[in-house]
C-alpha cells in the first residue's frame, strides 16, 4: 500500500509559514503583476475563493485578486521545508518515493505491525506533519502508486482517502479513466 501525499498550495503554505500575517489572506506566489510575462506557482486558499489557480497568467490573476499579496518564488527556501517534510515521511517508511518539491508516495507495506492500519498511518503522518502548522494538506492510500495518483481528482482538501480493491467493485469506471493520469 502506497500513502500519496500532495503537499496543495505548497509554495503559497511556506510563505504564510514564514509571514504569519500573510494567514488567511489570498497569496499569490510565481511572478509579479506589472511584468509582461508570468505566471501563477501556486495560490493559497484564500486566492481560489476569487478564482486565481496555477498556471494562469499572472495579470489575469491580478485582475482577479488585485488585493492580493504577491511574492516571487524562492526555491531555496520551498527546498527546504520540502525536506523537512520528506524527512517526516522517512520515519513511517525507508520507502520514499520524491515525486517532486510537493509531492511523494511512501511505501507503507508492511508497516501496520509498527503504526496501526493504513488509514490510521495516513492520520499520523498528517498529525505529525501538522505539528509544525503547515502541511496542511495532504491526501490518499492506495495499493498501487498510480492509484493514488489518480484517486487525488476525487479528493478534496484536507481529507485522506482509502482507495482499495475489493472483491466485487471498481474503481476504475469509466469517468475514472478518463480523467486518470497515464491511461487512455
Amino acid at each position: 500500500m502506497f500513502l500519496h501525499v500532495d503537499l496543495d498550495a505548497f509554495f503559497a503554505s511556506v510563505e504564510q509559514l514564514d509571514h504569519p500575517d500573510f494567514r488567511g489572506k489570498p497569496v499569490i506566489v510565481g511572478a509579479i503583476p506589472g511584468h509582461k510575462r508570468g505566471v501563477v506557482a501556486a495560490a493559497s486558499y484564500e486566492a481560489r475563493k476569487f478564482g486565481v489557480h496555477s498556471a494562469m497568467p499572472i495579470d489575469q490573476a491580478y485582475r482577479l485578486c488585485p488585493q492580493g499579496i504577491y511574492l516571487p518564488s524562492n526555491m531555496r527556501r520551498y527546498r527546504e521545508k520540502s525536506q523537512e517534510v520528506m524527512a517526516i515521511f522517512g520515519e513511517f517508511s525507508p520507502d520514499v518515493q520524491q515525486m517532486s518539491i510537493d509531492e511523494a508516495f511512501i511505501d507503507l507495506t508492511g508497516t501496520q505491525r509498527l503504526f496501526g492500519p493504513l488509514e490510521e498511518t495516513a492520520q499520523l503522518v498528517k498529525k505529525r506533519g501538522t505539528r509544525g502548522n503547515w502541511l496542511n494538506r495532504f491526501r490518499r492510500t492506495c495499493q498501487q502508486s498510480l492509484c493514488g495518483k489518480n484517486c487525488l481528482r476525487y479528493v478534496k482538501a484536507r481529507w485522506i482517502f482509502l482507495c482499495t480493491s475489493r472483491p466485487g467493485t471498481s474503481l476504475y469506471g469509466k469517468a475514472f479513466l478518463e480523467k486518470s493520469m497515464g491511461s487512455g
